[in-house]
This record gives C-alpha cells, sequence and structure tokens, in this order.
C-alpha cells in the first residue's frame, strides 16, 4: 500500500495536468475579445450546459450587445468549442 506522501504526490500531480476550468478559460478570453469600456458595462454572471450569461447596466447596452451577439459568440466560440449561446440581460454590474 502507498504512503500518504505518494498519494498526495500522485494527486497533485494529476491535478495540474488536468485542463483549466472552463470558467477559468471564459474570464481570460472575455478580457481579450471585450474591450475596457465595454467591461464597464457588463459582468459574466455564469455558464451553465454552455450557455454564457451577461449582466449588462442598461437596456441601450443590452441592444449594443444582442447587435454584437454573433461576433463576440463566434469569437468565443473559436477559444472554447464548448459554449453554445450568450445570452445578455439588464441587472447589477
Amino acid at each position: 500500500m502507498d504512503n500518504i506522501r505518494e498519494i498526495v504526490k500522485d494527486v497533485i500531480s494529476k491535478m495540474s495536468q488536468k485542463q483549466p476550468d472552463i470558467r477559468d478559460q471564459l474570464d481570460r478570453v472575455w478580457l481579450e475579445i471585450i474591450d475596457g469600456k465595454q467591461r464597464k458595462h457588463m459582468r459574466l454572471t455564469g455558464i451553465k450546459d454552455g450557455q454564457v450569461s451577461v449582466c449588462v447596466d442598461s437596456p441601450a447596452w443590452l441592444f449594443q450587445m444582442k447587435i454584437k451577439k454573433g461576433e463576440i459568440l463566434k469569437k468565443l466560440k473559436n477559444k472554447i468549442p464548448e459554449i453554445k449561446d450568450l445570452i445578455f440581460r439588464v441587472g447589477k454590474v
């Protein structure tokens, strides 16, 4: 039977080899594709079943982001193929 030191070493090694969580990937990609001005008016609120939820701070920004949805979604899918849709809602940023 392996001693605890070997088991812990093996677990840590396996954990470090895993790909980053999809949320971490999404946060990094989001910073790449959304400019600073836009980021001030929105916040990623979550991802579930490939759907990314984003809160925007006003109906005007909701309208603007819905217009740009296709372009943003395409860029997200190129970097993270698991993403299927992008949903914008007005809420607290």
